[in-house]
Protein backbone atom coordinates (compact mmCIF):
# COMPACT_ATOMS: atom_id res chain seq x y z
CA UNK A 1 0.00 0.00 0.00
CA UNK A 2 1.34 3.55 -0.72
CA UNK A 3 0.29 6.37 0.47
CA UNK A 4 2.07 9.77 -0.34
CA UNK A 5 1.85 12.82 1.92
CA UNK A 6 1.58 16.47 0.34
CA UNK A 7 3.38 18.44 3.86
CA UNK A 8 5.02 21.22 4.21
CA UNK A 9 8.70 22.24 6.40
CA UNK A 10 6.90 24.44 8.73
CA UNK A 11 7.40 22.85 13.06
CA UNK A 12 3.60 21.73 12.96
CA UNK A 13 3.19 19.78 10.02
CA UNK A 14 6.75 18.57 11.35
CA UNK A 15 5.23 17.50 14.41
CA UNK A 16 2.56 15.92 12.75
CA UNK A 17 5.12 14.08 10.49
CA UNK A 18 7.52 12.90 12.70
CA UNK A 19 6.01 9.21 14.00
CA UNK A 20 6.04 8.49 9.82
CA UNK A 21 10.16 8.98 10.20
CA UNK A 22 10.83 7.19 13.56
CA UNK A 23 7.92 4.33 12.69
CA UNK A 24 9.29 3.77 8.97
CA UNK A 25 10.26 0.28 9.64
CA UNK A 26 7.36 -0.83 11.96
CA UNK A 27 5.24 1.02 8.59
CA UNK A 28 6.94 -1.27 5.82
CA UNK A 29 6.58 -3.98 8.21
CA UNK A 30 2.94 -3.77 8.05
CA UNK A 31 2.96 -3.15 4.07
CA UNK A 32 2.56 0.72 3.97
CA UNK A 33 5.41 2.53 2.29
CA UNK A 34 5.28 6.25 3.15
CA UNK A 35 6.58 9.28 0.72
CA UNK A 36 6.53 12.53 1.80
CA UNK A 37 6.11 15.76 -1.19
CA UNK A 38 6.50 19.24 -0.63
CA UNK A 39 5.35 20.40 -3.53
CA UNK A 40 1.96 19.90 -5.26
CA UNK A 41 2.95 19.76 -8.63
CA UNK A 42 5.74 16.72 -7.88
CA UNK A 43 5.23 15.22 -10.64
CA UNK A 44 4.87 11.39 -8.71
CA UNK A 45 2.44 13.37 -5.78
CA UNK A 46 -0.34 10.87 -7.26
CA UNK A 47 0.93 7.83 -8.20
CA UNK A 48 -0.06 6.24 -4.65
CA UNK A 49 -3.12 4.50 -3.99
CA UNK A 50 -3.82 6.79 -0.93
CA UNK A 51 -3.15 10.68 -1.41
CA UNK A 52 -3.36 12.52 1.93
CA UNK A 53 -3.07 16.45 2.29
CA UNK A 54 -1.63 17.50 5.42
CA UNK A 55 -3.80 21.11 6.19
CA UNK A 56 -0.26 23.15 6.95
CA UNK A 57 0.81 22.37 3.13
CA UNK A 58 -1.48 25.41 2.35
CA UNK A 59 -1.53 27.42 5.34
CA UNK A 60 -4.80 28.97 7.31
CA UNK A 61 -4.56 32.19 5.47
CA UNK A 62 -4.72 30.49 2.20
CA UNK A 63 -7.21 28.22 3.15
CA UNK A 64 -9.31 31.53 3.53
CA UNK A 65 -8.74 33.67 1.11
CA UNK A 66 -7.94 30.86 -1.88
CA UNK A 67 -10.02 28.19 -0.65
CA UNK A 68 -11.20 27.91 -4.59
CA UNK A 69 -7.49 27.07 -5.99
CA UNK A 70 -7.25 24.37 -2.71
CA UNK A 71 -10.61 22.60 -3.63
CA UNK A 72 -9.65 22.67 -7.33
CA UNK A 73 -6.67 20.73 -6.57
CA UNK A 74 -8.11 18.18 -4.00
CA UNK A 75 -10.74 17.41 -7.03
CA UNK A 76 -8.32 16.83 -9.63
CA UNK A 77 -5.77 14.91 -6.98
CA UNK A 78 -8.78 12.69 -6.26
CA UNK A 79 -9.55 11.71 -9.75
CA UNK A 80 -5.70 9.86 -9.54
CA UNK A 81 -5.89 8.24 -6.28
CA UNK A 82 -7.85 5.61 -4.98
CA UNK A 83 -8.67 7.48 -1.93
CA UNK A 84 -7.89 10.83 -0.49
CA UNK A 85 -7.66 12.25 3.14
CA UNK A 86 -7.18 15.74 4.66
CA UNK A 87 -4.88 15.88 7.69
CA UNK A 88 -6.11 18.81 9.70
CA UNK A 89 -3.38 19.22 11.95
CA UNK A 90 -4.35 22.79 13.20
CA UNK A 91 -3.94 23.10 17.20
CA UNK A 92 -7.85 22.65 18.56
CA UNK A 93 -10.65 20.45 17.82
CA UNK A 94 -12.33 23.16 15.86
CA UNK A 95 -10.80 25.32 12.90
CA UNK A 96 -12.25 23.22 10.03
CA UNK A 97 -11.49 23.88 6.79
CA UNK A 98 -15.07 23.03 5.59
CA UNK A 99 -14.51 23.19 1.80
CA UNK A 100 -12.73 19.95 1.90
CA UNK A 101 -15.41 17.61 3.52
CA UNK A 102 -17.27 17.46 -0.11
CA UNK A 103 -14.52 16.50 -1.99
CA UNK A 104 -12.11 14.08 0.00
CA UNK A 105 -13.12 10.86 1.67
CA UNK A 106 -11.82 11.18 5.35
CA UNK A 107 -11.23 14.13 7.26
CA UNK A 108 -8.35 13.05 9.93
CA UNK A 109 -8.11 15.35 12.85
CA UNK A 110 -5.39 15.28 15.71
CA UNK A 111 -8.50 15.72 18.11
CA UNK A 112 -11.69 15.84 18.22
CA UNK A 113 -14.78 16.98 19.95
CA UNK A 114 -16.47 13.92 21.86
CA UNK A 115 -19.85 14.62 21.07
CA UNK A 116 -19.78 15.02 17.47
CA UNK A 117 -23.14 16.59 17.59
CA UNK A 118 -21.51 19.85 18.78
CA UNK A 119 -19.98 20.45 15.20
CA UNK A 120 -23.35 21.96 13.99
CA UNK A 121 -22.55 25.08 15.62
CA UNK A 122 -19.90 27.84 14.98
CA UNK A 123 -18.15 29.10 17.44
CA UNK A 124 -15.84 31.99 18.14
CA UNK A 125 -12.36 31.77 17.72
CA UNK A 126 -12.85 29.08 16.04
CA UNK A 127 -12.85 26.39 19.46
CA UNK A 128 -14.78 25.34 21.57
CA UNK A 129 -12.89 25.89 24.78
CA UNK A 130 -12.02 29.17 23.77
CA UNK A 131 -16.16 29.74 22.97
CA UNK A 132 -16.50 28.94 26.45
CA UNK A 133 -15.14 31.82 27.83
CA UNK A 134 -16.81 34.47 25.19
CA UNK A 135 -19.88 33.29 26.55
CA UNK A 136 -19.13 33.46 30.41
CA UNK A 137 -16.66 36.24 30.99
CA UNK A 138 -17.51 38.23 28.56
CA UNK A 139 -16.54 41.51 30.27
CA UNK A 140 -13.36 40.13 31.22
CA UNK A 141 -12.37 39.44 27.77
CA UNK A 142 -13.31 43.38 26.72
CA UNK A 143 -10.72 44.37 28.66
CA UNK A 144 -8.00 42.44 26.99
CA UNK A 145 -8.78 43.00 23.43
CA UNK A 146 -11.28 42.20 20.36
CA UNK A 147 -13.56 39.73 19.96
CA UNK A 148 -12.30 37.38 16.61
CA UNK A 149 -14.33 37.22 13.68
CA UNK A 150 -15.88 33.17 13.09
CA UNK A 151 -13.91 31.39 10.97
CA UNK A 152 -16.29 28.33 11.54
CA UNK A 153 -18.58 30.04 8.96
CA UNK A 154 -21.75 27.60 9.47
CA UNK A 155 -21.82 24.27 11.52
CA UNK A 156 -21.41 20.83 9.91
CA UNK A 157 -24.23 18.51 8.60
CA UNK A 158 -24.38 14.80 9.33
CA UNK A 159 -23.04 13.24 6.36
CA UNK A 160 -19.83 15.62 6.96
CA UNK A 161 -19.72 14.72 10.70
CA UNK A 162 -19.63 11.06 9.86
CA UNK A 163 -16.08 12.02 7.54
CA UNK A 164 -14.61 12.44 10.88
CA UNK A 165 -11.49 10.34 12.31
CA UNK A 166 -9.27 11.01 14.69
CA UNK A 167 -5.50 10.64 13.81
CA UNK A 168 -2.60 11.40 15.97
CA UNK A 169 -2.06 14.29 18.46
CA UNK A 170 1.33 16.41 19.03
CA UNK A 171 2.56 14.37 21.26
CA UNK A 172 4.12 11.96 18.99
CA UNK A 173 6.32 14.79 17.72
CA UNK A 174 9.54 16.02 18.95
CA UNK A 175 9.56 18.73 21.53
CA UNK A 176 12.97 17.81 23.66
CA UNK A 177 15.31 17.46 21.14
CA UNK A 178 16.11 20.95 19.33
CA UNK A 179 14.59 24.40 20.08
CA UNK A 180 15.53 28.00 19.29
CA UNK A 181 17.84 28.08 16.56
CA UNK A 182 18.63 24.42 16.05
CA UNK A 183 14.74 24.08 15.31
CA UNK A 184 15.39 23.82 11.21
CA UNK A 185 17.68 20.27 12.60
CA UNK A 186 14.62 18.67 13.85
CA UNK A 187 13.42 16.78 10.04
CA UNK A 188 16.72 15.16 10.34
CA UNK A 189 16.53 13.78 13.48
CA UNK A 190 15.69 10.44 13.45
CA UNK A 191 16.05 9.41 17.14
CA UNK A 192 14.16 11.71 19.33
CA UNK A 193 12.28 9.14 20.24
CA UNK A 194 14.59 8.20 22.98
CA UNK A 195 15.04 12.07 24.33
CA UNK A 196 16.06 11.60 28.13
CA UNK A 197 13.20 11.64 30.56
CA UNK A 198 13.31 12.36 34.57
CA UNK A 199 15.60 10.21 36.32
CA UNK A 200 13.15 10.69 39.40
CA UNK A 201 9.18 10.95 37.66
CA UNK A 202 6.84 11.68 40.67
CA UNK A 203 9.70 12.22 43.71
CA UNK A 204 8.00 14.21 46.49
CA UNK A 205 11.22 15.50 47.20
CA UNK A 206 11.47 18.48 44.36
CA UNK A 207 11.94 21.98 45.75
CA UNK A 208 9.45 23.62 43.46
CA UNK A 209 6.25 23.30 44.22
CA UNK A 210 4.14 24.36 41.26
CA UNK A 211 6.29 25.70 38.27
CA UNK A 212 3.18 27.97 35.82
CA UNK A 213 6.12 29.49 33.18
CA UNK A 214 3.52 29.94 29.97
CA UNK A 215 2.76 32.63 27.54
CA UNK A 216 0.13 35.40 27.95
CA UNK A 217 0.74 37.25 24.68
CA UNK A 218 -1.92 36.31 22.13
CA UNK A 219 -3.79 37.97 19.56
CA UNK A 220 -7.51 37.96 20.41
CA UNK A 221 -8.24 37.79 24.09
CA UNK A 222 -9.65 34.44 25.40
CA UNK A 223 -6.40 32.40 25.45
CA UNK A 224 -4.98 35.11 27.55
CA UNK A 225 -7.59 35.86 30.06
CA UNK A 226 -7.36 31.92 30.62
CA UNK A 227 -3.61 31.90 31.07
CA UNK A 228 -3.46 35.26 33.23
CA UNK A 229 -6.58 33.74 35.42
CA UNK A 230 -4.50 30.86 36.68
CA UNK A 231 -1.23 33.31 37.19
CA UNK A 232 -3.69 35.65 39.36
CA UNK A 233 -5.07 32.59 41.42
CA UNK A 234 -1.45 31.13 42.11
CA UNK A 235 -0.09 34.68 43.41
CA UNK A 236 -3.18 34.57 45.90
CA UNK A 237 -2.16 31.23 46.65
CA UNK A 238 1.48 31.87 47.41
CA UNK A 239 0.29 35.05 49.62
CA UNK A 240 -1.85 32.73 51.55
CA UNK A 241 1.27 29.81 52.19
CA UNK A 242 4.19 30.93 53.20
CA UNK A 243 5.70 27.30 52.99
CA UNK A 244 4.81 27.10 49.18
CA UNK A 245 7.31 27.25 46.44
CA UNK A 246 5.04 28.76 42.70
CA UNK A 247 7.21 30.11 40.39
CA UNK A 248 4.57 32.13 37.92
CA UNK A 249 6.55 34.92 36.48
CA UNK A 250 8.79 35.71 34.32
CA UNK A 251 10.51 33.52 30.83
CA UNK A 252 13.18 31.07 31.25
CA UNK A 253 15.68 29.78 28.57
CA UNK A 254 14.57 26.70 27.46
CA UNK A 255 17.30 24.48 29.05
CA UNK A 256 16.55 26.16 32.60
CA UNK A 257 12.82 25.69 31.99
CA UNK A 258 13.14 21.94 31.59
CA UNK A 259 15.80 21.95 34.33
CA UNK A 260 12.83 23.54 36.84
CA UNK A 261 10.69 21.58 35.51
CA UNK A 262 12.24 18.48 36.54
CA UNK A 263 12.38 19.13 40.16
CA UNK A 264 8.39 20.87 40.23
CA UNK A 265 5.94 18.55 41.75
CA UNK A 266 2.53 20.01 40.17
CA UNK A 267 2.47 21.90 36.25
CA UNK A 268 -0.25 23.94 35.13
CA UNK A 269 -0.89 23.69 32.02
CA UNK A 270 -3.67 25.80 30.87
CA UNK A 271 -5.33 25.12 27.22
CA UNK A 272 -3.50 27.33 24.35
CA UNK A 273 -5.21 27.94 20.55
CA UNK A 274 -6.09 24.32 21.14
CA UNK A 275 -6.44 22.26 24.35
CA UNK A 276 -3.14 19.93 23.97
CA UNK A 277 -0.30 22.18 24.07
CA UNK A 278 3.26 21.35 24.08
CA UNK A 279 3.80 21.76 27.29
CA UNK A 280 1.67 18.66 28.25
CA UNK A 281 4.38 16.40 27.09
CA UNK A 282 7.21 18.34 28.73
CA UNK A 283 5.43 18.78 32.27
CA UNK A 284 5.21 14.38 31.79
CA UNK A 285 8.23 13.77 30.81
CA UNK A 286 10.15 15.96 33.42
CA UNK A 287 8.27 13.79 35.89
CA UNK A 288 5.95 16.60 37.42
CA UNK A 289 1.95 15.76 37.54
CA UNK A 290 -0.12 17.42 35.11
CA UNK A 291 -2.89 20.11 36.32
CA UNK A 292 -5.14 20.33 33.14
CA UNK A 293 -8.50 22.14 32.61
CA UNK A 294 -11.12 18.86 32.54
CA UNK A 295 -10.01 17.02 28.88
CA UNK A 296 -13.00 15.12 29.21
CA UNK A 297 -15.05 16.76 25.87
CA UNK A 298 -12.50 15.64 23.55
CA UNK A 299 -11.46 12.36 21.56
CA UNK A 300 -7.46 11.96 20.49
CA UNK A 301 -5.07 9.43 20.33
CA UNK A 302 -2.20 8.38 22.00
CA UNK A 303 -4.52 8.55 24.53
CA UNK A 304 -2.37 10.50 27.50
CA UNK A 305 -5.12 12.22 28.80
CA UNK A 306 -6.97 9.87 31.37
CA UNK A 307 -8.52 12.00 34.73
CA UNK A 308 -7.01 11.08 38.06
CA UNK A 309 -4.59 8.72 36.67
CA UNK A 310 -2.29 10.18 34.21
CA UNK A 311 -3.17 13.86 35.11
CA UNK A 312 -5.45 16.04 37.89
CA UNK A 313 -8.42 17.87 36.10
CA UNK A 314 -9.54 21.53 37.03
CA UNK A 315 -13.09 22.73 36.42
CA UNK A 316 -13.01 25.06 33.08
CA UNK A 317 -14.77 28.14 35.61
CA UNK A 318 -11.50 28.05 38.14
CA UNK A 319 -13.35 27.08 40.88
CA UNK A 320 -11.67 24.30 42.25
CA UNK A 321 -7.80 25.08 41.02
CA UNK A 322 -6.46 26.42 44.47
CA UNK A 323 -7.86 23.27 46.12
CA UNK A 324 -6.70 21.42 43.59
CA UNK A 325 -3.40 22.43 44.06
CA UNK A 326 -3.38 21.88 47.78
CA UNK A 327 -4.68 18.78 48.12
CA UNK A 328 -2.21 17.38 46.05
CA UNK A 329 0.46 19.68 48.32
CA UNK A 330 -0.73 17.64 51.17
CA UNK A 331 -1.00 14.20 49.83
CA UNK A 332 2.48 13.36 47.92
CA UNK A 333 1.79 9.80 47.61
CA UNK A 334 -1.00 10.08 45.48
CA UNK A 335 1.12 12.64 43.63
CA UNK A 336 3.72 10.57 43.34
CA UNK A 337 1.09 7.82 41.61
CA UNK A 338 -0.31 10.03 38.95
CA UNK A 339 2.73 11.74 38.18
CA UNK A 340 4.61 8.41 37.47
CA UNK A 341 1.70 7.25 35.37
CA UNK A 342 1.67 10.14 33.09
CA UNK A 343 5.68 9.44 32.59
CA UNK A 344 4.99 5.89 31.88
CA UNK A 345 1.92 6.52 29.71
CA UNK A 346 4.37 8.89 27.83
CA UNK A 347 7.03 7.58 26.99
CA UNK A 348 5.60 3.92 26.41
CA UNK A 349 3.70 5.83 23.51
CA UNK A 350 7.29 7.11 22.05
CA UNK A 351 8.27 3.11 20.99
CA UNK A 352 4.73 2.34 20.13
CA UNK A 353 5.32 1.27 16.46
CA UNK A 354 3.19 -1.67 16.15
CA UNK A 355 0.34 0.67 17.53
CA UNK A 356 1.39 3.59 15.36
CA UNK A 357 1.06 1.07 12.38
CA UNK A 358 -2.58 0.15 13.06
CA UNK A 359 -3.81 3.52 13.42
CA UNK A 360 -2.31 4.17 10.13
CA UNK A 361 -3.65 1.22 8.57
CA UNK A 362 -7.01 1.93 10.02
CA UNK A 363 -7.32 4.94 8.48
CA UNK A 364 -6.25 4.02 4.96
CA UNK A 365 -8.68 0.90 4.77
CA UNK A 366 -11.83 3.48 6.24
CA UNK A 367 -11.24 6.27 3.48
CA UNK A 368 -10.59 3.33 0.73
CA UNK A 369 -13.75 1.97 1.85
CA UNK A 370 -15.44 5.18 1.98
CA UNK A 371 -14.57 5.67 -1.46
CA UNK A 372 -16.10 2.15 -2.56
CA UNK A 373 -19.57 3.39 -1.37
Amino acid sequence: MRIHLLTSRGLRAHSFTFPLRVFARGLKQAGIHVRLFYRHDAPRLTACDVLGVVSDYFGIRHLIARQHEVVQFLERSRERVGALLWFDVTAGTGTLFEPAFAVVDLYAKKQLLRDRTLYKTPYFEREYHLHYFYENYGEHLAALGEKARIVNHRGLEDWEIERFKVSWNLGLGDYNTFWGRGRGLRPYWPLARFARGASNPGNPDRSVDVSYRVATKYLFPAVPFHRLELRRLLKELDQQRDDTSIHSEGRLPYRAYKKELEQTSIAPSPFGWGEICWRDFEVFLSGALLLKPAMDHLETWPAYFEEDVTYVAHRWDFADFQAKIVQLLDDPARRRVIARAGYDRYRASLSAEEEFAHRLTDLIHESLRVRAC
